[in-house]
């Protein structure tokens, strides 16, 4: 990746810092790890966790119950919470460093636009001067810095949108791990109402109605859990398709101060 330079002697120096930092071969190399994190991380957030049951049910005949969910080994279900709590963890980081990069976004912007009334201050001053030269001059420089200050608002958005798309992982990511959570109760509820069955001397029909309701309640838990989390990942699902295109409006923008620079 080459740096893009605009011959403009207003460039202010922490622009010329940001832009060189970002285009070097380092900073592409810890973007690129960055992106391919975030990638595995959504997947892992958006679709690793949901309870592996089957998508159509088996038919049960008309005087049985259905379960719709289905019995998993305890262990499985924690390791998915675990996995759902390093998820929601790991996603409130990224929701903290994109808004420490939307602030120093947000600075750029104002630097740049500060530095583009300087142009055109020039600009009106070379045409009261009747100095069509530099007025020319000035003219070129400030479709330069339109250019990069139409850049620079659209990674204003780009970064609101990551630490929007980290948020509804984040939330997605903590729905999961109460899904999970729910199942591990229902479990429970499961192995109790088995212990009572199994005992030796019998358990009485109150004993085993008030278990069997503690365990249909329980299924009713983990099913309301499972649909939150489903919501709470198709909302995810969107912002990331917003995010996405942010970035596209980036590449563009930067396509166009590329152009604009050759």
């Amino acid at each position: 990746m080459t740096s893009l330079q605009i011959d403009s002697p207003c460039r202010h120096r922490r622009v010329d810092e940001s832009i060189a930092a970002s285009s070097s071969h380092a900073a592409t190399r810890k973007l690129a790890r960055r992106a391919l994190r975030v990638v595995f991380l959504a997947a892992l957030t958006l679709g690793a966790f949901a309870p592996a049951s089957a998508q159509v049910l088996p038919f049960v005949g008309a005087t049985e119950l259905y379960d719709f969910v289905p019995v998993r080994d305890w262990a499985v279900v924690e390791a998915e919470l675990k996995a759902a709590r390093q998820g929601e963890s790991t996603a409130d980081l990224d929701s903290t460093e994109a808004r420490a990069a939307l602030e120093l976004e947000r600075g750029l912007v104002a630097i740049q636009k500060q530095e583009l009334d300087v142009v055109k201050a020039r600009i009106d001053q070379a045409k009261k001067e009747k100095n069509d030269a530099q007025r020319a001059e000035f003219q070129a420089q400030k479709k330069a810095q339109e250019l990069w200050l139409e850049l620079l608002e659209r990674r204003v958005e780009l970064r609101e949108q990551e630490r929007d798309f980290a948020e509804a992982r984040k939330e997605a990511a903590h729905a999961e791990g109460t899904a999970a959570e729910r199942e591990l109760q229902l479990i429970q509820q499961r192995e109790q109402l088995a212990t009572l069955k199994a005992k030796a001397e019998g358990a009485t029909a109150f004993e085993l109605e008030r278990q069997e309701q503690r365990a249909r309640d329980a299924q009713y838990e983990a099913l309301k859990a499972v649909r939150e989390a489903a919501s709470r990942r198709a909302e995810a699902d969107k912002e990331r398709g917003s995010l996405v295109e942010s970035q596209i409006k980036v590449f563009k923008a930067q396509s166009a101060v590329r152009a604009g620079a050759e």
